[in-house]
């Protein structure tokens, strides 16, 4: 069985509906250019059980940990990075979302 991988540039919405978790994929719709600021499109979109997102949380919480312990992220900075990323990439779905209008 052939496995699909697939790069992707961030993290859109995440939504959770009765027992079903939605996780939003997202891409660079294109290079920007020197003086623009890259636009995130929706790409995909993982559905899955909230169990499973639960399971997806935990695993990703042991590799953050694994990094940490190797000395390559630190989770003091790694929070104020993902405050930052999070706002950026909700300016720039938004703008993309209005663009299409």
């Amino acid at each position: 069985m052939k496995i699909e991988e697939k790069f992707i540039d961030g993290v859109g919405n995440i939504s959770v509906q009765s027992a079903i978790a939605r996780i939003e994929l997202t891409r660079l719709d294109k290079l920007p250019l020197a003086n623009e600021e890259p636009i995130l499109e929706p790409d995909s979109r993982l559905v899955m059980s909230v169990d499973t997102l639960l399971r997806l949380y935990q695993g990703l919480g042991e590799v953050v940990n694994q990094l940490e312990a190797r000395g390559l992220v630190s989770k003091k900075n790694m929070s104020e990075k993902l405050s930052e990323v999070n706002d950026e990439q909700t300016t720039k779905i938004t703008k993309s979302a209005r663009a299409k209008k």
